[in-house]
């Protein structure tokens, strides 16, 4: 007679942490993981530095883009153009601090009414009215307007502050300044 064997399936594979595979046991592969994190923190670790990118100037047109100057100053980049529509324009005060030129579309017709705040300015915190366009940024210009403060204060303050320019190469051309001028900066032309 013959005996019979009994077939035992054997598992096709071994489990994978019980095989020698490079990847999973060996010295090799500890280096190999090591050396990838190492890479990794180094990567992570490694300052970004800021990328300058030069976009081409643009024209900001008030009152179609921007509602008022202010808002036109405040979304403008160095070297934008801001052009105001002929028409009176309300504003508190005219801070400059970039690069700009603003000009108006029609010198004879555009008018800028200034309310600039009242408060203690100066060295010595006198109370007056702030000036009613600061330019402290260098290279703007200025161009075309009749710029006036608003006739709504106390006699004993004047009726407002002066157009000051404290940014070298500021160009301010064809006003009608009602509220005068104080050009502190370097060949500053007014």
């Amino acid at each position: 007679m013959h005996q019979r064997k009994l077939l035992v399936k054997k598992p096709l594979q071994k489990p994978l942490l019980a095989r020698k595979h490079p990847i999973v046991r060996g010295t090799k592969a500890r280096s190999t993981a090591a050396f990838l994190l190492i890479m990794i923190f180094l990567a992570a670790s490694i300052p970004t530095l800021p990328i300058k990118v030069n976009a081409d100037p643009a024209t900001i047109v008030v009152p179609d883009d921007a509602r008022t100057i202010t808002a036109a100053l405040q979304h403008a980049s160095d070297g934008d153009t801001i052009l105001v529509k002929k028409g009176t324009y309300q504003e508190q005060q005219l801070i400059i601090n970039k690069t700009i030129s603003l000009i108006s579309e029609d010198p004879d017709n555009t008018k800028i009414v200034l309310t600039p705040p009242v408060g203690p300015y100066g060295p010595l915190g006198t109370w007056g009215i702030d000036y009613t366009v600061k330019i402290g940024a260098n290279n703007v210009t200025l161009s075309g307007f009749t710029i006036t403060a608003s006739g709504d204060r106390p006699v004993l303050l004047g009726n407002g502050g002066n157009v000051v320019a404290t940014g070298n190469e500021t160009r301010i051309t064809d006003n009608i300044i009602e509220t005068g001028i104080t050009a502190i900066g370097d060949n500053t032309h007014h």
